[in-house]
């Protein structure tokens, strides 16, 4: 993955198996393709293990994809197939985030209310 940093200035990232194992800025002066595939090559070797997150938390995974997904990133290279699930876990996205926002701006005493105080409870 790569964005423009500045007016001539590219950042390159290397991703593997959802985990960030390479990363540098592109030398203006030098060749792009050829400098990318020496990072490539010089990045961490990463063996992927059992489950859904083979490499790397969710977390991190998460915030790659959300950087992919910024205007202005581009993918430069891909070895084999970019796939994320139609029904995964992102269809619950925007519930979360209400609900973790929610928490911050909400307090249960905020409403005055006054409640009245029983000598006996209510059968």
């Amino acid at each position: 993955m790569a964005a423009l940093r500045s007016s001539s200035a590219w950042e390159v990232h290397v991703i593997r198996f959802g985990r960030l194992v390479g990363a540098g800025v592109i030398p203006p002066a030098a060749n792009a393709r050829e400098w990318t595939q020496a990072l490539r090559q010089s990045s961490e070797t990463v063996v992927p293990g059992p489950g859904p997150a083979p490499a790397a938390t969710p977390e991190e995974s998460d915030k790659i994809v959300r950087w992919l997904e910024q205007p202005g990133v581009r993918l430069v290279h891909l070895d084999g197939v970019w796939a994320c699930p139609v029904a995964g876990a992102e269809s619950q996205r925007e519930l979360l985030e209400s609900i973790t926002a929610s928490r911050t701006t909400l307090s249960p005493f905020d409403t005055p209310r006054q409640s009245r105080t029983y000598a006996r409870p209510v059968r």
